[in-house]
């Protein structure tokens, strides 16, 4: 990998780990702010999860909670 597009400033910080910073963009995430706002859903026994999964997401920490409703 040569370059990184990162769409948050955490995104970049960890491309730094591997690149050089003149090699890391920052460009602004295209999903509108409001999405992740909290709202009431009509089905409470779905999950949706969209993105990688790393140690950040704490996909780990997502699922056991799961398993304890």
């Amino acid at each position: 990998m040569k370059f990184c597009i990162g769409v948050s400033p955490n995104c970049t910080k960890n491309c730094m780990q591997f690149l050089p910073e003149e090699n890391v963009f920052l460009i602004a995430n295209a999903i509108n702010s409001t999405f992740f706002e909290e709202r009431k859903i009509q089905d409470n026994n779905t999950i949706l999860f969209v993105g990688s999964i790393t140690p950040l997401k704490q996909v780990k920490e997502l699922v056991l909670a799961i398993s304890k409703v």
